[in-house]
């Protein structure tokens, strides 16, 4: 009947044929996408590598092309960040490359999920003989062969050749050196090394005896050894003060470049960084010349892998042999820098080769070789990081001292490797819920029938067809994803596949004992400073916003105009970015607020070694970018209020606190309600602030709940469905305290 709107029948044709215009543009997008994926000849090729690797791996490319007519090979560069979560994602879906390089960390997550193809069986010998003897084990897992070796990569000791002669073969020789130099006033240490990753601080372990597996097999991480290895490295921060507190990756590149320190412990990739800034050198570590034994890194190995999911096998074989062959090997050792895999380029003996750039630097990481330890490529190895990270971060603090800090270690470590819960049948949970879905459709419709909610829409019906669009968008980019999302809650994920549990989840957050109470992982601690955080960030956003508005108000303030739009800038940049810069500024050595606080004699704040500290960090740096909104909504609230009630006021002797609290505030409340509200979900979920000022230091005491449930997915396991229960739960508090406020508002609308 409605059709004869002709104004509805053009609308309709419109959309439609818009609608009709996607799908062919998808359907031809998908068939050209399967014609040049049948190409039979064509081998995709993922890597991670920049600069000098990239380059020599596209040279080597060039040669395979040249040596194998027909065959094409397609290199893609993913962000290291990304990567593994890539190959995780894109090869079960199909999606994925023939190859890809990587390290062999991932091997056991991988192979249990099937997503790589063997090469052969460990036992056979006749796949590895033109490799280095160090580099073959490593890619093995159950028996098989999951990748050829192509480059090892392990710490080893940089030393500025222009203020070191001669490198320390002894600790004992490197600390003097070190102290010497040591300068912490001036800015110049005796020995840079990244105090807050583990596999940096490994090879001080190493050489007081300590590791992460016992002679058993088993992980281990509250061996003795190991906490000697903690003792050392808290005494040559606080003791002897040769290696600063707080450095990254960034700084430790910075101060070495410029000449404030004569050691730095990285590896191949930290030549990139300083080649041609600085003359540098790489050695083998030292020894403890009273025990004998010698600092070892991890080692881990580049391998070149092939995906389960390829459909050309054979040819990504003989491509993936060349890959590792002797002549890309020299290629990528020559142009790349890279300590490469095939022991044919160190054993010949080359001119060419010994007189090169490449072998004068990286001789230091074949020295070191033999003095490694192969990083565990079995799923567990995962969830030692942020374990020993927790621990070394409290020792270096003077919270607690090694021993008992690796103790808590070892205890997380096995409740991050916790079997999942038990299974439980979908079937209960299917029946109950169906029920639940049964009584509630027949709420709703005994509603539409009470309130004539069919004949409505039939009244109305040009409206809801205009909504069509909108409504459809909705339900797919926002309904859909959050069913989806909270389904997930209700498995369990391991290795790849999910596993139906039920509300098992759920009982585990809220009921079990995992982790103490006020232990900064508990859900209810974690809750508790979730909630001081949103209320002291809403005290200040609105107490902040209000106090300039106000302000900016006045008749006496010049270039209002300029003020606002200068006020408003903290809101208008990215918040990623704030937070990089406000957590630069806490930096406890660098940081331009304890510079601040020097000039008044203050002596430097260690920002994120406290809670009170860091969560003051963490609420100085949202307070920054959340009072502009307030101020913007209070300005424009200010301009509805008639001026001739404050004039009236100040005739009959009013003062201008009580102008405020009497005729002013009480008219704002209707517009910052609203903005309150909003401003408690924003700040409620506030993950960039929390994880990139204060990462949840001090030992996840500032986390809050979103930021958890983060490092649930990411950081633990991968148990997405613990991390889904948590968003849940997360979701149903915001919407307990948007019902609040919304009854808040209505009961201060009767009372006015």
């Amino acid at each position: 009947m409605f059709l004869r709107n002709e104004k509805l029948r053009v609308y309709l044709k419109i959309f439609l044929l818009r609608i009709l215009s996607f799908f062919v543009f998808l359907i031809s997008f998908l068939i050209a996408d399967f014609a040049y994926s049948s190409n039979q000849d064509e081998i995709v090729l993922w890597h991670s590598y920049r600069g000098r690797e990239e380059k020599a791996l596209e040279e080597v490319v060039k040669k395979i092309e040249e040596a194998m007519p027909g065959i094409r090979i397609r290199i893609l560069a993913v962000p290291y960040e990304v990567y593994a979560d890539k190959i995780k994602n894109s090869i079960p879906r199909g999606h994925g490359p023939d190859l890809f390089i990587y390290a062999h960390e991932l091997i056991g997550n991988w192979a249990r999920s099937g997503i790589l193809y063997p090469y052969g069986n460990a036992s056979d010998k006749s796949l590895f003989r033109e490799f280095l003897p160090q580099t073959v084990e490593p890619l093995s897992y159950d028996g098989k062969i999951y990748a050829l070796p192509l480059a090892f990569k392990s710490l080893a000791l940089f030393y500025n050749s222009s203020l070191i002669i001669k490198p320390p073969e002894t600790i004992d020789e490197l600390l003097k050196i070190a102290l010497n130099y040591t300068e912490p006033k001036t800015g110049r240490y005796g020995l840079l090394v990244q105090t807050d990753q583990f596999y940096s601080l490994f090879p001080f372990f190493t050489l007081k005896g300590g590791g992460i597996k016992d002679k058993s097999g088993n992980y281990n991480l509250a061996m003795q050894g190991n906490s000697d290895g903690l003792e050392l490295v808290k005494n040559l921060v606080l003791k002897y003060r040769v290696v600063p507190e707080e450095i990254t990756g960034a700084l430790l590149t910075q101060f070495f470049s410029e000449g404030k320190s004569p050691f730095a412990i990285n590896g191949p990739w930290f030549i990139g960084e300083i080649y041609g800034k600085i003359p540098f050198k790489v050695n083998s570590f030292p020894e403890d010349e009273k025990t004998g034994r010698k600092m070892k890194p991890f080692l881990t190995i580049e391998g070149i892998f092939i995906s389960s999911r390829s459909k050309k096998i054979e040819i990504a074989k003989r491509v993936a042999s060349f890959l590792a062959g002797e002549e890309s090997a020299r290629i990528r050792f020559l142009r790349g820098f890279q300590c490469v895999a095939n022991k044919s380029i160190i054993s010949q003996h080359s001119k060419s080769i010994e007189d090169s750039e490449a072998y004068k630097i990286l001789m230091g990481f074949y020295e070191q070789l033999p003095d490694t330890i192969p990083m565990p490529n079995d799923p567990k190895m995962r969830s030692v990081w942020v374990p020993m990270k927790l621990a070394i971060g409290k020792v270096i603090r003077g919270e607690e001292d090694p021993s008992k800090a690796l103790v808590e270690a070892q205890r997380l470590f096995i409740a991050y490797t916790a079997p999942p819960p038990e299974p439980s049948n979908p079937g209960v949970f299917i029946l109950l819920l169906s029920v639940i879905l049964l009584i509630g459709a027949g709420f709703a419709v005994k509603k539409g029938i009470r309130e004539n909610i069919p004949q409505r829409i039939v009244k109305a019906r040009m409206i809801y067809v205009y909504l069509i669009p909108g409504m459809l968008a909705t339900a797919l980019l926002v309904f859909l994803p959050f069913l989806v999302g909270a389904s997930v809650s209700l498995f369990s994920h391991v290795e790849g596949k999910f596993t139906f549990v039920g509300l098992k989840n759920f009982y585990k957050i809220l009921f079990a004992s995992d982790f103490h109470i006020f232990e900064p992982m508990n859900f209810y601690t974690t809750l508790i400073v979730t909630i001081l955080w949103t209320i002291a960030n809403l005290i200040l956003h609105v107490s902040t916003g209000m106090s300039i508005a106000l302000l900016l108000e006045k008749p006496w303030i010049k270039l209002r105009a300029f003020w606002r739009i200068l006020l408003i800038v903290p809101w208008a940049i990215p918040n990623y970015i704030t937070a990089l810069i406000w957590k630069g500024m806490f930096h406890k050595q660098l940081g331009s607020i304890n510079a601040i606080l020097g000039l008044l004699g203050v002596e430097p704040v260690g920002w994120f070694s406290r809670f009170s500290t860091a969560f003051g960090a963490n609420l100085i740096t949202n307070a920054w970018l959340g009072f502009p909104f307030m101020m913007v909504v209070t300005l424009g609230a200010l301009q509805s209020i008639p001026k001739e009630l404050e004039e009236s006021a100040r005739v009959d002797g009013a003062s201008g606190w009580t102008i405020f609290w009497k005729i002013k505030f009480p008219l704002l409340k209707p517009a910052l309600l609203p903005a309150i509200i909003l401003g408690t979900i924003w700040t409620f979920n506030m993950f960039n602030v929390i994880y990139l000022v204060s990462g949840g230091e001090p030992g996840g005491a500032t986390d809050i709940l979103i930021s958890e449930a983060y490092r649930w997915a990411f950081e633990r396991q991968e148990q997405y469905g613990y991390a889904s229960a948590y968003a849940v739960l997360i979701f149903g508090i915001l919407l307990l305290l948007a019902r609040l406020q919304r009854k808040v508002i209505e009961a201060s609308s009767d009372v006015r």
